[in-house]
């Protein structure tokens, strides 16, 4: 039988080692915690029966986010202790909640990788080919969009809803609104703008 000591040194491993899992599918994370909680969980059987995870100023997919706190419950995994390498045995659901400023959410939908979903939503809400400008406005969000033929510009207001799982901008002054298309493994439970800071929360799948 283990000593609380060694199961304690073991669980410190497994969490360095789901750290530098983390960290290697994101591109940079500035400040990452996890923490295992030891109630109920086996190591020799391999399981974690609850784990919590808070991240600062994180870039996943060219995503920027400035705060994450994700918790997981009845992990299976497979460890290598010496070489910090963790494997999961099973799929598992992750509760996630993300801040990102209105800095980031701007860089975001300007950047070459997600400049495609910025002119979408410019082009269903503002009727222009060019999103120029994303500003949060205390609950509200705010775009600026052009013509790149006839150098025509607009902006809207425009608020943020959460419908069936799905994320939806609706104009403030008009019917007019838009889906944002989400990947399939995501379901958003609550989702608003405060403060100039999207906050969404949702649920995700992980996959082995």
């Amino acid at each position: 039988m283990q000593s609380n000591s060694e199961k304690g040194f073991i669980l410190k491993i497994i969490e360095s080692s789901l750290a530098l899992w983390i960290r290697t599918r994101c591109r940079s994370i500035n400040k990452l915690t996890v923490k295992i909680n030891p109630s109920n969980t086996s190591i020799t059987k391999g399981y974690i029966s609850e784990v919590f995870i808070t991240g600062k100023d994180i870039n996943f997919q060219n995503i920027p986010i400035d705060y994450l706190q994700l918790s997981g419950k009845e992990i299976q995994i497979k460890a290598n202790i010496l070489g910090k390498k963790i494997y999961f045995n099973k799929n598992f659901i992750v509760k996630w909640e993300i801040n990102i400023s209105s800095r980031s959410l701007e860089e975001l939908l300007l950047s070459d990788q997600w400049n495609w979903l910025g002119s979408l939503i410019c082009q269903k809400l503002l009727g222009m080919n060019h999103l120029d400008k994303v500003k949060i406005k205390n609950d509200y969000l705010e775009l600026t969009g052009s013509n790149t033929i006839t150098s025509n510009t607009k902006i809207d207001d425009f608020n943020l809803n959460c419908t069936n799982g799905e994320l939806i901008l609706t104009n403030k002054n008009s019917s007019g609104s838009f889906q944002i298309p989400m990947d399939e493994s995501i379901s958003i439970k609550n989702a608003y703008l405060k403060n100039c800071v999207l906050s969404v929360f949702g649920k995700a799948k992980i996959y082995q």
